[in-house]
């Protein structure tokens, strides 16, 4: 999509350093507090929820820019910020969400593997293929959407329903988590 409007490979590159740069400190925030069971449980629980309404936020802010590049002229001079500002939002605040969570997560299914007598490799490999599921799935979802000629605003706002569920779903999974024994 970036490419339509102009943009080249080493911008679109570009682009997404500060994604990543959010994962990173966000990974090792993540990391130190994912100790105690309660900070994971709210870790997994919060994260989701804030990332569902930054969707929603940033839907809104792209269908007011779409729009007020239509009326004010001047807008209508820089519209590929229009289209800028929403990706690198989004990309930002989806690394932080999966940043935030990938420790915890992990931590969890590694006290729900010694719960049940398994080990941590296949813990660690049950997340992993749960993580990357999410990972395939997503951008395939938002092509098939662009190609439907979606908007920014209803790919965020599918985004936005897609956390939300999540973190509902959560809360009624992390409701009766057994955790191993001598975890805090």
């Amino acid at each position: 999509e970036l490419q339509r409007h102009g943009f080249s490979s080493s911008w679109i590159g570009m682009i997404t350093m500060p994604s990543g740069l959010m994962q990173c400190l966000l990974s090792q925030w993540a990391g130190r507090v994912a100790g105690s069971v309660k900070n994971r449980e709210r870790i997994l629980l919060y994260t989701p929820t804030l990332l569902g309404f930054s969707l929603l936020f940033i839907g809104v802010v792209a269908k007011s820019m779409a729009f007020l590049s239509t009326v004010d002229p001047s807008i209508r001079s820089i519209s590929s910020s229009t289209l800028l500002v929403p990706i690198l939002s989004t990309l930002v605040v989806s690394s932080a969400a999966l940043g935030a969570a990938d420790a915890p997560a992990m931590s969890m299914m590694a006290d729900l593997a010694a719960a049940q007598g398994l080990g941590y490799g296949q813990a660690l490999t049950a997340s992993e293929m749960a993580i990357n599921a999410g990972l395939a799935m997503g951008p395939s979802l938002a092509a098939l959407a662009l190609s439907a000629n979606w908007n920014y605003f209803e790919i965020s706002l599918v985004g936005a329903v897609c956390a939300l569920l999540a973190a509902l779903c959560s809360s009624y999974a992390l409701r009766d988590v057994q955790h191993a024994a001598g975890a805090t």
